[in-house]
């Protein structure tokens, strides 16, 4: 609980630990929440950060709230629609099959492909919960933990349109986390990689903490995070723009939220496009049914 968390987190600081180990023996707290403590404690600024962290909180949590809203009404679609072709599937179709046997004539092809995907939903079911068993287990064992986990993040950064959100929502995570670091003076390079611990998906966090390595190599920070392959033109610009002006704390975090903004107009795009879709799909469906059926028997 977090009455419990806290309680440590005290019992730790009473105890004559940092903030930022008192934090760490938490085990609840970003590796880059945890840099910008250490920071701050260093450079004695820790309500400050304090203050940045929680704001950043809040504004992932209204992002995520926004993001949830927009896709509430096209999940409900998807619902009514699952709902009312497994009614065509378990339902209407089984009552309509007869008719066409009874009377000798070939079931029309819609009739066909719910009859075929009736058959797969009933008979393909074992697969799908052995599939699902073999997953949990393999996800219980350690050592296949994390290839499981890198399977799952290369499938969903290669969504077709919600992986390009999801991506952006990371990067964008990265790059205000980084500036958030970078503005509490953390070192460079522990920056780098503790706004790469911010990033949920460990492909992407790998290409991230390569950065770091360019950047002890002698790369500049723009170049290095161009070479990632990660962000746009506009994003690497600004940051470049920033790094030769003194200001990249601030470039990084207007960049971030340049990223949101044009994620939260891509998801606008995508629910106003959807929503039509599914109603216009359904109504085929239904639509195509009815016509196959009325024109075989007539």
């Amino acid at each position: 609980t977090v009455r419990a968390v806290v309680e440590a987190i005290a019992g730790e600081l009473n105890a004559g630990r940092s903030a930022n180990l008192a934090f760490a023996s938490a085990g609840q707290f970003a590796p880059h929440i945890l840099a910008m403590i250490e920071s701050g404690d260093k450079a004695q600024r820790l309500p400050f950060v304090f203050s940045e962290i929680s704001k950043s909180i809040e504004e992932e949590k209204k992002t995520r709230s926004a993001v949830l809203n927009a896709l509430a009404y096209p999940g409900f679609l998807i619902l009514l629609m699952a709902v009312a072709l497994g009614i065509i599937t378990f339902g209407l179709v089984p009552a309509i099959e007869p008719v066409f046997s009874n009377s000798g004539k070939a079931n029309p092809t819609v009739i066909d492909a719910f009859v075929s995907f009736r058959w797969f939903l009933a008979n393909a079911w074992p697969w799908a919960v052995m599939s699902m068993a073999v997953c949990s287990g393999a996800l219980l064992i350690k050592t296949f933990r994390k290839q499981v986990f890198a399977a799952i993040h290369a499938a969903n950064s290669r969504l077709p349109i919600l992986g390009n959100i999801i991506m952006a929502n990371r990067l964008a995570r990265y790059l205000a986390s980084l500036g958030m670091l970078l503005e509490h003076h953390a070192p460079m390079t522990q920056s780098l990689k503790a706004a790469a611990g911010s990033v949920s998906n460990a492909l992407l966090q790998k290409k991230l903490l390569e950065s770091s390595n360019d950047l002890a190599a002698g790369t500049k920070l723009p170049q290095a995070i161009e070479k990632t392959e990660l962000f746009d033109e506009r994003t690497v610009a600004l940051v470049a723009i920033g790094y030769e002006a003194g200001k990249l704390p601030n470039a990084l975090k207007k960049s971030a939220e340049l990223i949101k903004v044009a994620n939260r107009r891509r998801i606008e795009r995508m629910v106003s496009v959807l929503t039509p879709a599914l109603t216009i799909f359904m109504g085929l469906v239904i639509g195509g049914l009815v016509v196959s059926v009325m024109t075989a028997l007539l």
